[in-house]
């Protein structure tokens, strides 16, 4: 039978006895083809699943000023005891990931994830001070848990340093680029507006108070769809308020059915605080993500990994770079001085300042010395003068290492206010001697707990590295204030 054609279904009506199954399946098609013209739609899913691999390398160049304190224990924010110091820095980052699914979330899914770092150094120059370091080796294998608006890193192996947590929370991560597609349905030259958590946790921010974030499907090619980033965003990293204006794409590969790629350019202006300085920087970041063969020698190693759903080693810990010492702390401690025989800490918790540390390497006892409970505490009575008030306690313990541990804890006042300092005195069977002083004021001792405690129980002596000499630069502070602008420290 003759086949009917398009125009005379256009042009009128037929023939009864022609209406037949071409007919049907001829206007079934048209429909099918008007629907395509009409409107072509794409839907961008999150297909990820449970222990799916992966391989990402991650670039990110950075530019800019810092506004640092001149004199640390003073009082923060002093406008003459700043300075603008400029800063560069190139970090390349390559590691393979294994996906671990936590269920729903209000905002996509859930994911933790384990990662083995093939790769991960950087260059930084600050102020005319070039370094080169990469992540120790120990810390290679990361486990990566979704905490609230941010993710928890920490190491399987050890414990990070300050320095290798900062460099691995950069923006942009594999975790969190899902979070920005659409959802439902969207079209070439469609709008949409991530929500405030997906734009924290992507930009890797505390809080997000004010989000003009918005993405674009810009266009679909080689099974390659394309959507531009833009927006401005104020919100608060670490305590302090940050406002970025950025922009970007990411590729969603059709056929893989996942993000492979990242490029943002963005521009911060973060105000300072106690636990760092004040910036205005620019950045650059491109990120490549490739699937990865479960055959593959890296997958093996990620395959390999079980028993590290908890949170893992989370203090942090203090690298000798010529002290003579290290030691671990918790993640509120930040380092504010760094010298060659001493280290000024500030912990900070939710914006607020709860206690300052200050540690000195001393000189070393003849073989045999001590010093004694009693001698200490006179020490620390006389240094304290007038702010003196009683010794809430004071105790010698022996580690198993045998290093010889004094801590007096004594209370007072300055400036009217209460005040409580926590002393050490750590001493190792061959002489070597440290102290250091941990002060808060009474109303803030519960928030800093024993914290104090970690930092005594886990120091130990080094074999010296630095090639500087010390200088008048390395004297110490001398009495804790509510300004933190004083130090007490007995030797």
């Amino acid at each position: 039978m003759p086949r009917i054609s398009l125009q005379r279904i256009l042009v009128g009506p037929l023939p009864a006895a022609e209406i037949r199954h071409d007919v049907l399946l001829l206007v079934a098609t048209w429909l099918i083809v008007c629907a395509d013209i009409a409107g072509a739609g794409y839907e961008f899913s999150d297909l990820r699943r449970d222990g799916e691999l992966a391989q990402i390398k991650t670039t990110m160049r950075v530019s800019g000023v810092l506004t640092i304190d001149e004199q640390p224990e003073a009082a923060v924010g002093l406008a003459d005891q700043r300075k603008s110091v400029g800063m560069a820095a190139l970090t390349t980052m390559e590691f393979s990931e294994r996906l671990s699914e936590r269920g729903a979330a209000e905002q996509g899914r859930k994911f933790d994830s384990i990662r083995h770092y093939h790769r991960a150094a950087a260059n930084l120059d600050v102020g005319g001070e070039i370094v080169s370091t990469e992540l120790g080796d120990e810390n290679r294998l990361i486990a990566v848990r979704l905490r609230a608006h941010r993710q928890e890193l920490y190491s399987v192996h050890g414990n990070l340093t300050r320095w290798e947590l900062d460099f691995l929370e950069s923006p942009a991560t594999t975790l969190d680029l899902y979070g920005l597609l659409p959802v439902g349905e969207v079209e070439v030259g469609d709008h949409w507006d991530p929500a405030d958590i997906t734009v924290a946790r992507f930009l890797n921010l505390d809080a997000v108070s004010r989000n003009q974030c918005q993405c674009e499907l810009l266009s679909v090619n080689d099974d390659i769809a394309v959507v531009k980033l833009s927006g401005r965003v104020v919100g608060s990293a670490k305590g302090m308020a940050t406002e970025i204006e950025f922009s970007g794409d990411y590729r969603f590969d059709l056929v893989w059915q996942r993000i492979n790629w990242c490029h943002l350019e963005l521009q911060e202006q973060r105000a300072g605080g106690y636990s760092e300085p004040a910036f205005k920087i620019e950045a650059v970041v491109r990120v490549r993500i490739s699937p990865l063969s479960a055959k593959s020698p890296p997958a093996q190693t990620l395959l390999d990994v079980t028993g590290v759903e908890g949170r893992g080693n989370l203090s942090l810990r203090f690298a000798d770079r010529g002290h003579e010492y290290t030691f671990l702390h918790d993640r509120r401690w930040y380092v504010t001085d760094d010298r060659t025989k001493s280290t000024t800490l500030r912990l900070v918790d939710n914006e607020d300042l709860i206690a300052q540390c200050h540690i000195s390497r001393l000189n070393d006892f003849p073989a045999g010395s001590q010093l004694g409970l009693e001698e200490y505490q006179e020490d620390i009575k006389r240094s304290l003068g007038d702010n003196f008030g009683q010794f809430e306690s004071a105790r010698q313990d022996t580690r198993e290492d045998e290093y010889r541990v004094l801590r007096v804890s004594a209370l007072g006042t300055v400036s009217d206010v209460p005040v409580r300092w926590v002393y050490y005195h750590i001493t190792s069977s061959d002489g070597h001697r440290a102290a250091f002083m941990v002060s808060s004021e009474v109303d803030k001792v519960e928030v800093l707990a024993d914290s104090d405690r970690l930092l005594a129980d886990s120091f130990l002596f080094t074999p010296s590295t630095s090639t500087r000499e010390p200088s008048e630069d390395d004297s110490e502070p001398t009495q804790v204030s509510r300004s933190n602008k004083t130090e007490t420290n007995p030797q």
